[in-house]
């Protein structure tokens, strides 16, 4: 009976449109105007656009619905967004549409085939190009989204979502926003400028890199996370230019990648991990993780490139750790390659360098019940400047002055 039903009305529909063609070609009046007939030819579009929409209201089955904003309907891609199912919509979005919010919807794929975009309206107008919020399995797939001068190009609220093979610039803030217990899984991602970071992860949320993502931020910091939030990298390479920063309990993970910090046009900044934050570089066989530039670690955080069968490689300006925090620089299973002008532990903190390489001599201070150990350290002897009355554990190859 029910399907019954579902046949009449698509049966009815299907024949109003019928008798809507008829009437258009039939009409032989010498005065029909192009106007008319093109406003008719798009009467009959929507209209066979809500008959598939009924049918998948009726059947359940996934929506496939196109935003085209080719022709200047920028509002193509929301209006799509606000048709769709919880059940699946797949939305291809054509041309360039503006600003777009994805609320309380799922199992949405919006892809932009490599040529799509999303394009802020009028700068500073709105939080985001392309916000999504209270929303689940959302994929973003082979798109291209500019801020446009507003604070984000991409923002996830309370959502989960999946972001692949995508851009992002134009953000006076952040270009790629995940907070307030948001999940992002991304892969192959580039992302240029962001006014106050790359992306920042913030409030209970988490971002899992499964390949590819490169970040190129050199005015600010490009990967910002915060607040008992993560971001792990799980696979793939990550490339990264700009600063770092996790703060009150933030993990950074890495497996295979490249920071570059040196040469950064505003020289005050600098990879800073606070409040029992960590930074962690595992490279596996065949993976390298190398990080160039100045580190501030402090307040009970850890800096640490622990052997993994891969090869690490860290160096800049200065190494500063302080207050109970501590480095780990090991070279077993691995090889870890250590080159800082300087290096200075202090308050209480520890730097460990098993095994790990030292090509330069670094100018060393151990103050304040700072200490640390060498144990097979290969390269030149390490020599350092220590506060006898505070000096903790000097052995290993280690040697105060």
């Amino acid at each position: 009976m029910k399907h019954g039903i579902k046949l009449l009305l698509l049966t009815g529909l299907l024949f109003f449109t019928g008798s809507i063609l008829a009437a258009g070609n039939g009409n032989g009046s010498s005065n029909g105007s192009a106007g008319g007939i093109g406003s008719l030819e798009q009467d009959i579009t929507d209209l066979q656009s809500d008959v598939s929409l009924l049918f998948d209201l009726l059947t359940g089955g996934p929506q496939n619905l196109l935003a085209d904003c080719s022709g200047g309907n920028s509002t193509a891609l929301q209006d799509a967004v606000d048709l769709s199912l919880s059940n699946g919509s797949v939305i291809a979005v054509i041309g360039d549409c503006g600003t777009t919010i994805v609320i309380g919807k799922n199992n949405i794929t919006i892809d932009g085939g490599g040529t799509g975009s999303v394009t802020a309206d009028d700068g500073g107008a709105s939080v985001a190009a392309l916000f999504i919020e209270a929303s689940n399995n959302i994929q973003v797939s082979n798109l291209s989204v500019d801020a446009n001068g507003n604070d984000n190009a991409l923002a996830s609220w309370t959502s989960s979502v999946f972001v692949y093979d995508s851009e992002f610039s134009g953000a006076t803030g952040p270009a790629v926003h995940i907070y307030q217990g948001s999940t992002a899984t991304i892969d192959d991602l580039t992302i240029t400028g962001g006014g106050t970071g790359g992306i920042l992860v913030e409030s209970t949320s988490n971002v899992i890199s499964d390949g590819l993502l490169t970040i190129s931020n050199p005015d600010s910091v490009a990967l910002r996370v915060l607040a008992n939030n993560s971001f792990n990298q799980v696979s793939g390479f990550v490339s990264i230019t700009g600063s770092l920063n996790a703060n009150h309990h933030g993990l950074i993970t890495m497996i295979n990648g490249d920071v570059q910090e040196d040469g950064l046009t505003n020289d005050s900044l600098v990879t800073f991990l606070s409040r029992n934050s960590t930074f962690q570089g595992t490279p596996g066989a065949g993976s390298n993780v190398s990080f160039a530039g100045s580190v501030q670690v402090f307040s009970g955080s850890n800096f640490d490139f622990l052997g993994e069968g891969g090869t690490s490689d860290i160096g800049g300006t200065s190494l500063l750790i302080q207050r109970n925090s501590a480095t780990t620089l090991f070279g077993l299973n691995g090889t870890t390659t250590v080159d800082y002008d300087s290096i200075r532990i202090t308050q209480n903190s520890v730097i460990d360098l098993l095994s790990a390489t030292i090509p330069n001599a670094p100018t060393i201070r151990f103050e304040l019940g700072g200490g640390g150990r060498a144990f097979g350290t290969i390269g030149l002897p390490i020599t350092a400047s220590c506060d006898g009355s505070q000096w903790l554990h000097p052995f290993g190859d280690i040697s105060c002055l």
